[in-house]
Order: C-alpha cells, then structure tokens, then sequence
C-alpha cells in the first residue's frame, strides 16, 4: 500500500483558465508522475469552494516528497511553471502527509476533503454508521511535514498554507457526498479548518505517462 499523500489546494486566476488546464494536462501532471515513487495523481474542482481546486499524489512514502528526484524538480521549475506559480496560481495549501487510514477498492465521483486543525480523534470520525453506510473509501491524511524550508516553487508561490490532517472520503453520488459533508462537520466542530464536496476530474497514473 502507498503511504505517501501530498495534499494541495488553490485558487487560480480566471483570466488563464485555459492556461492553467493546459499546463496541467500538457506539463505538471506527466512532469510529477514521471518522478520514481509518484504513483498516482488526481484532481477535483468544487466552485464557489475558498479554494476551487483540490489535488493530491498518491506516493510509495511520505520519504519520496524529499527524494533527490523530487526536490530537483521543486528547485529547477520550467519557464512555464514559473509563469504559472507567478502568475495564475493562488491561495496555495501543500501539505506532506502520511496514509493513517484507507479503506475501500471503490474510486467515487465525488470527494470530501475536511482539513483539520489537529489529528486528534479523526480515526474515531471514521467509524461512524452513516459515515460507513455513505462512503465507498476512506482516507486519513497526516501531516508529516519534516521542516518549513521553502523550495523555489513555493517561493514562486509566496508561500503555502498548511494542515495538521485531512478526512478524505468518496461517493458515487452528490447527494450522498453533501450528506456526508454535513455529517463530518457536526462530528469534528472546531477542528474543521476547512471542508467541501469536490466534483472528479482527471487522473494520472506513472505506468500511463
């Protein structure tokens, strides 16, 4: 089983939609998934959301995000990833986590993502009956961030937030993603930093680049 998560999300300047898509699909995604220990990489949108997008790589380890490989590619960015990191991108959250939990073969349309202040009793959140009863997979991320050096890229950036865990569960349907989003808000109160339910939109795998 992978262990490995980077977790981001962000905004992105509207007047280079098409721009930002085509460096995803053309660039950055083959670009990170040609990385040895990159396995997998998936994107959600959800509008109106405080940040519309929502990636993450799955990866062998957490270890694989401070490989050789990976930081070269963090600290030599492409022309066009400057422009984009300058230019289009927005409101970056990038965290390093570590798998806790996973259950379910399933892959949903939909996405939950609730970004937790602390870890603390998330494992717990998951076992509730209707979270069980909704959710075709379950996922707890946490932050195994081994430092607060910044990389080229995230200088680009201005900087990124952080998480200390994620709950990252899917559904089949919206109507049961929405659900559950309401659920995981009662169940974790003020430890939510954040939540959405985000819509699937692509996926990557390294044997396909």
């Amino acid at each position: 089983m992978s262990t490995g998560i980077l977790a981001l999300w962000n905004n992105r300047e509207a007047a280079h939609a098409d721009e930002y898509e085509d460096w995803y699909k053309k660039e950055h995604f083959p670009e990170r998934l040609g990385i040895p220990g990159i396995l997998r990489g998936r994107r959600y949108e959800a509008e109106g959301a405080r940040q519309r997008f929502f990636t993450y790589y799955e990866t062998e380890t957490p270890e694989t995000l401070t490989s050789p490989a990976y930081l070269e590619r963090l600290e030599n960015p492409t022309d066009w990833t400057r422009r984009v990191m300058n230019d289009v991108m927005r409101d970056m959250s990038r965290t390093v986590c570590k798998v806790a939990r996973r259950e379910g073969g399933l892959r949903g349309a939909f996405a939950i993502a609730v970004r937790l202040n602390s870890a603390e009793g998330a494992d717990d959140v998951l076992n509730d009956p209707e979270i069980l009863a909704r959710t075709i997979r379950r996922e707890l991320w946490v932050s195994a961030e081994a430092g607060n050096e910044q990389t080229a890229e995230e200088k680009l950036r201005g900087g990124d937030e952080k998480i200390a865990a994620c709950i990252m569960v899917e559904t089949l349907r919206q109507a049961d993603a929405e659900a559950v989003l309401s659920r995981l808000n009662n169940l974790v109160g003020s430890n939510a930093q954040s939540g959405e339910v985000y819509r699937f939109l692509c996926e990557l795998e390294s044997g396909s680049v």
